[in-house]
């Protein structure tokens, strides 16, 4: 957190054309934390204009990779320039506010400043040295994030608390056999859809009963509406369809296209499972797991096919054709405009565009080509007036 004083002298600054470069002498400077610095100045700037000399800092360091050959990281620094005079006082003392990236594969970071090559040379400023050098120190204050100790925010581990401890709850769920605690206020905020089944199932007050769901993935559930993030890998490949399953039932969105997410960057599928993770992507309406568990299923379809699991493609024959259809590779005019775009790319989109992101791929495609023709027709009208 000190600061640290490099300091440089330009020799024979008077003698230097408005459109040349000089280094300081020394021409490097370390700051005593294992960076060597480069100062240049530009008595004109960049222009070889009298409006105020322009100072270069470089990082210089001898070694510009490390040992894994991955270029290491900037150093951070707010940089001031001072220009002293010959009695050794500040004449002017330039801050740049902005906190400024030092990479060494790059060039030095130029300073515009306020003093003119003219003020410098004026004998009535007694800015040059005996010998005609020009001492310019910098100060440089670098950041070094390891230093500091940065309290996270308490506000979601408070929720997480007041959610298992159960205190000034009011209302329970019965979720086979296993009673869960929770408030109303936090649901009608989080999750209003649950809010509301809350408010027509518990009017007289006892547990309302949750089924088709286990005790756990109704408690994820209910952790992620009080603040904390999805379950860790091992819970998501052992209970993901099951927190979907509760994420889906209760219009809890952002979990759900979060763990949908999550399984399929943790790469679930196999030739075993595939077929399953297919149906039920279909059937719970998540088009980004859909599209993956498509893609194996076409580079794995001869082994997919010999599995026993492969039968239960019978019961779906849309789906089965779709997957016919994605081993043949569709014609091209399928994947034309945002028909092209996967999942992903569709749903950064119509969020951009404040529009609701849930629905199978078709459905987006769909809201997007909407929402792109009324735009389209809007600016059309604009035209016209």
């Amino acid at each position: 957190m000190k600061p640290v004083i490099l300091s440089y002298k330009i020799r024979s600054f008077e003698r230097l054309a408005l459109n040349k470069a000089s280094s300081g002498k020394p021409s490097i400077v370390s700051d005593g934390r294992g960076n060597l610095w480069r100062l240049s100045v530009y008595p004109g700037g960049s222009k070889g204009e009298d409006k105020g000399i322009h100072v270069s800092l470089k990082r210089s360091n001898p070694i510009p990779i490390n040992a894994e050959g991955l270029t290491p990281r900037p150093v951070k620094a707010k940089v001031t320039i001072i220009v002293r005079d010959s009695a050794g006082n500040s004449f002017m003392d330039d801050d740049y506010d902005a906190i400024d990236d030092f990479r060494e594969e790059v060039g030095g970071l130029i300073y515009e400043t306020a003093i003119t090559r003219s003020e410098i040379i004026d004998k009535a400023n007694n800015i040059l040295l005996a010998d005609g050098s020009l001492a310019i120190d910098v100060e440089l204050q670098l950041v070094d994030q390891s230093e500091a100790f940065l309290p996270s925010n308490p506000a979601p581990k408070n929720m997480l608390k007041f959610l298992e401890s159960g205190n000034d709850s009011d209302v329970t769920f019965n979720v086979q056999d296993t009673t869960v605690a929770a408030h109303k206020l936090v649901l009608k905020m989080n999750a209003p859809f649950l809010a509301s089944f809350v408010c027509e199932q518990h009017q007289d007050g006892s547990p309302i009963e949750i089924k088709d769901s286990s005790p756990e993935a109704f408690r994820f559930a209910l952790k992620y509406i009080y603040g904390d993030e999805i379950p860790k890998p091992d819970e998501l490949r052992e209970r993901g369809k099951e927190l979907i399953e509760v994420a889906n039932r209760f219009e809890l969105v952002e979990l759900k296209l979060a763990v949908e997410h999550a399984c399929v960057e943790l790469r679930v599928a196999s030739v075993e499972n595939v077929v399953d993770w297919l149906l039920f992507a279909d059937a719970k309406t998540c088009p980004h797991l859909k599209e993956y568990a498509k893609s194996y299923f076409t580079v794995r379809s001869k082994d997919v096919m010999a599995h026993e699991s492969y039968k239960k493609l019978r019961e779906t024959p849309d789906l089965k054709d779709e997957l016919m259809e994605a081993m043949a590779k569709a014609p091209k005019s399928y994947f034309v405009d945002v028909g092209r775009m996967s999942v992903c790319e569709l749903r950064a989109k119509l969020a951009e565009m404040d529009l609701d992101v849930d629905g199978s791929k078709e459905m987006l495609v769909n809201r997007l080509k909407e929402a792109q023709s009324e735009e389209a027709q809007s600016e059309d009208g604009e035209g016209e007036e």
